[in-house]
């Protein structure tokens, strides 16, 4: 009995293996996104075979990002890019999820402004991602490095655009303070001078300091200082153009040549030619001629109190301030139709005045003490001339001698 009962057990199990052993599996392949598995869809699989292997095929700019097999993601076959189901034993599934490749961009910017977005910037693949240049004000951008290589078209245009991105990259942008400059426009006779430490070009936002130098010839100008139109006042003599953010234009207006007065006058025997008081330019040049009346001569010609002597004609050139010319006649020797009784003489507490208003040549003055001392002497050519002494009071001789004649009058001195 006992033997039959193993007989029959044995029969059983031959048979239940031999069921199990003729088993198949499926196992179902499937994928979402840009991107397959391969083998695709339902395969069938012997009990305790391996199956095929499954690789996963993304797309250009794609990459497998799940693996789900049999419900859980499996990151080793992420990994790999591919699975393969050894000694199969029951049904299996594997779902494979692709998505986008990510890129970086790395963007950095110097002090002075920055890159609309900054760091490290994600952007998937074949997406285009533009990038915008902001300077802070009073900068402005010079450089843009891409990957390495300067892009003139991008400092220009302000921005710059990847498109269809399939790598990482790199953009650095580069900025710099502005700087603008100072000029002016020259004028005949003056000249911008800047304050020591002041030059041109300046950065944005500082000042620049100057002060307008006017030549010999153009002392006299009033003169109107505009920077870009706009008039500018100095403090003293110092001019300033304070938080400067263009460039800067200073003009000056109103310089004009000095004007001089010049006097040309001839005493009694004589003529000056022109004569009066002439309003004449610094720098210009003015001829006169000096001519006796009948009966007299030219004694002497009074440049700017210079005798230049018996001249009859002078001629002031490159003139450069007010200047005076004074023309003197005498009658030649052995001729007298002078009325001499024209020349008066009085005094005033310690000054003697001789007036000779017809200019009558005086070849000498002596002015005596009452001890018939000669305490001074001297000419007098001019229609008036004081004579100040400092002597005791009392009563005084005063002597002129002319060309034919001597004069002699007393006054009264006072201490």
């Amino acid at each position: 009995m006992k033997k039959l009962f193993i007989l029959f057990f044995s029969v059983i199990f031959t048979l239940f293996s031999l069921h199990v052993q003729s088993q198949t599996f499926t196992i179902t392949a499937t994928s979402a996104g840009e991107g397959e598995i391969i083998p695709s869809g339902v395969a069938y699989v012997e009990y305790g075979a391996h199956s095929e292997i499954y690789v996963f095929d993304a797309s250009p700019g794609y990459h497998a990002h799940y693996a789900i097999i049999d419900g859980v993601n499996n990151a080793l076959a992420v990994f790999n890019g591919f699975h393969r189901f050894m000694d199969v034993t029951e049904n299996h599934t594997i779902h494979v999820i692709f998505k986008p490749n990510n890129f970086t961009i790395v963007a950095t910017a110097s002090e002075g402004g920055v890159i609309n977005e900054m760091g490290v910037v994600t952007v998937a693949y074949g997406t285009n991602k533009t990038l915008y240049f902001e300077p802070f004000a009073g900068y402005k951008t010079v450089r843009v490095i891409i990957d390495g290589i300067d892009n003139e078209q991008a400092v220009e245009d302000g921005f710059y655009t990847f498109e269809n991105v399939s790598g990482n990259h790199q953009i650095a942008a580069q900025f710099e303070k502005v700087w603008y400059d100072v000029t002016y426009q020259p004028v005949p006779g003056a000249l911008v001078a800047p304050v020591v430490g002041y030059t041109s070009p300046v950065k944005y936002g500082t000042s620049y300091l100057f002060t307008i130098v006017l030549e010999e010839g153009c002392s006299q100008s009033n003169i109107l200082v505009r920077v870009n139109g706009i008039p500018l006042n100095p403090t003293g003599d110092v001019y300033a153009i304070t938080n400067i953010f263009m460039d800067q234009v200073i003009t000056i207006e109103g310089v004009v040549l000095n004007k001089y007065e010049l006097v040309a006058k001839a005493f009694n025997g004589g003529t000056i030619t022109p004569a009066g008081v002439f309003v004449v330019t610094h720098g210009e040049s003015k001829t006169f001629t000096i001519t006796p009346d009948p009966g007299f001569k030219v004694s002497n010609v009074v440049v700017n109190g210079e005798s230049k002597g018996a001249i009859e004609t002078y001629t002031f050139f490159d003139i450069r301030g007010n200047s005076t010319i004074k023309a003197y006649f005498e009658v030649p020797q052995g001729i007298n139709n002078i009325d001499e009784t024209a020349i008066t003489v009085f005094s005033h507490n310690n000054t003697v005045t001789i007036m000779n208003n017809q200019l009558i040549p005086v070849k000498q003055v002596d002015i005596i003490d009452m001890y018939g001392r000669l305490i001074w002497t001297g000419q007098a050519f001019t229609e008036k001339t004081d004579i100040s002494l400092d002597v005791a009071t009392g009563i005084y001789g005063v002597r002129i001698t002319t060309e034919s004649n001597t004069i002699t009058t007393k006054v009264s001195i006072t201490k």
